[in-house]
């Protein structure tokens, strides 16, 4: 059980409309350790990312995601405190348009009273490498370092009736490629 904090990166979003080719993401974790030496972890994850603000005129891409976790801890040193972590794992996501509050709305946003403009669900697989601390006299506290890619695919999104989605008006590809990198803190039992 843990959270990371972290930031995802996606090169093939453009910046001149909209904030989320960077965004910074929360993550929480849940899972245990199977196995006769206890080294693979089977587990979960929710995470909620979004973009920061760089014009308020601009739209904010936001991501919603649940990931389901496999990887392999290989222990090295005397004292069995630091793991090499390799991994893979599966993604279903929600992506959503955001407008702000100098933002003016696009004309074919599918929701015309709230900030949501468009949203579409996706998924994806993707690998993990990273490095993991383990302090406390039985090792059940972790510090973690991870570096993560994937690549995920999503529908068209929604939109205001014989409107083109607002997605594609944005050119925000329906299939990328992310990196992300995070840092957090889990309790092993």
């Amino acid at each position: 059980m843990g959270v990371t904090f972290g930031l995802n990166g996606q090169p093939q979003v453009g910046t001149a409309r909209l904030d989320g080719a960077v965004q910074g993401f929360a993550m929480g974790r849940l899972g245990g350790f199977v196995g006769a030496r206890r080294r693979v972890y089977i587990g979960g994850a929710g995470l909620l990312a979004g973009a920061g603000v760089t014009a308020n005129d601009k739209l904010a891409l936001q991501m919603q995601a649940v990931l389901l976790d496999l990887e392999y801890a290989h222990p090295v040193g005397r004292a069995r405190r630091v793991e090499i972590v390799g991994g893979g794992f599966l993604v279903g996501a929600r992506e959503t348009l955001r407008i702000r509050a100098e933002a003016q709305r696009p004309i074919c946003a599918a929701h015309s009273s709230s900030a949501l403009v468009s949203q579409r669900g996706g998924a994806g697989a993707g690998g993990r490498v990273g490095l993991h601390v383990l302090l406390g006299a039985r090792k059940n506290h972790e510090i973690g370092v991870r570096l993560s890619t994937a690549i995920l695919g999503f529908g068209q999104g929604t939109a205001a009736a014989g409107c083109e989605p607002p997605f594609s008006q944005l050119d925000v590809p329906r299939a990328r490629w992310l990196v992300l990198v995070d840092s957090g803190y889990s309790f092993r039992f």
